[in-house]
């Protein structure tokens, strides 16, 4: 084994830069498969909100980064009185997006919460459509003899890409 300096100096430079690739490689790794594709803002569609994506960690959330002019500032319709006034702009509403393994257009698991109606929408399914809009759908809560039990009842919305400087945001 030569340990002559010079040798020593370039197996250290061919393991630092082993080490970088790998670094990089695990790192370009870490996102979820598509995430890059429903990063951005998405413009509710009502017209009135737009919620951000962008990764949390290992998966995806979402919070209001835009208000329509007139709109309640506060969360006045949560059903929880306790929250009802907390600041909606900045609030984050969808949590835990995972990538599905099937089909890099297609995220998961997460909740959406839809601060127009005060309820939150589980078992979330989030799909990148063909036209570029994204579709949403959610199952809720709901009340039976007094108790929230998580029913069939469902809801599916569209949202469009938006840009926050067209909004005026």
């Amino acid at each position: 084994m030569n340990t002559t300096p010079l040798a020593r100096t370039s197996s250290m430079r061919a393991l630092g830069a082993l080490a970088l690739l790998t670094l990089l490689a695990t790192t370009a790794g870490a996102a979820p498969a598509g995430s890059a594709s429903i990063h951005g803002v998405w413009l509710l569609e009502n017209g009135k909100i737009a919620v951000e994506i962008a990764p949390c960690g290992e998966q995806l959330c979402g919070k209001i980064a835009w208000l329509a002019p007139g709109l309640p500032t506060r969360d006045v319709d949560n059903r929880d009185p306790a929250l009802r006034d907390r600041e909606l702009l900045g609030l984050q509403v969808i949590t835990g997006l995972a990538a599905s393994e099937e089909d890099d257009t297609r995220f998961e698991g997460g909740v959406f919460y839809d601060p127009m109606q005060g309820r939150s929408y589980y078992r979330c399914r989030v799909q990148l459509q063909p036209d570029g809009s994204l579709k949403l759908r959610g199952y809720a809560d709901v009340e039976r003899n007094g108790r929230l039990v998580r029913s069939r009842f469902s809801r599916t919305v569209r949202w469009t890409r938006a840009e926050l400087a067209e909004l005026g945001g």
